[in-house]
């Protein structure tokens, strides 16, 4: 396991970290609600990143959010990691315009049809970011499952 403070790994077994002295107590009575204010108190020094979730977040909620909208980023809305959130459903909302729009254009005749082939059927770059998006959800998914994804919270003093 590592330390969501400091970054060092330690054993479960121990109480507290012997780099930073987070311990572990700490990290198990951490508050995921808290984060939206220390976000909005300008303290970006207090949120940790944790793979041990608090108990005012579910990760059977996330794990279903993951499961049927996360290659929109529900699970990431949810946890509270907007930008990885943003980040995800920007690229998604890219591969699917334009992959509309070339589709669009080829039925209305204004593109060569040798293009067409190219960038839809070819690979392409609506395809590139489809597959980013994809695999973005696909890795957040095996991170929920595996127990591994790390949710913000911050440590209780």
């Amino acid at each position: 396991m590592r330390c969501p403070n400091c970054g060092s790994r330690f054993n479960k077994g121990l109480l507290a970290c012997k780099y930073c002295g987070t311990t572990i107590k700490q990290i198990e009575e951490a508050s995921h609600s808290a984060v939206v204010q220390a976000k909005e108190d300008y303290e970006p020094e207090k949120i940790v990143y944790s793979s041990i979730w608090p108990n005012d977040i579910s990760r059977n909620n996330a794990f279903w959010l993951c499961m049927l909208c996360g290659i929109f980023g529900a699970h990431n809305f949810y946890t509270k990691r907007y930008l990885k959130a943003t980040i995800g459903l920007v690229i998604w909302m890219l591969g699917i315009s334009l992959f509309w729009l070339l589709m669009a254009l080829m039925l209305a005749g204004e593109m060569y049809y040798e293009f067409i082939d190219t960038v839809l059927y070819g690979g392409g770059v609506p395809a590139v970011f489809l597959v980013v998006a994809f695999l973005m959800w696909m890795w957040d998914f095996f991170k929920i499952v595996t127990k591994t994804y790390k949710v913000p919270v911050v440590l209780k003093d």
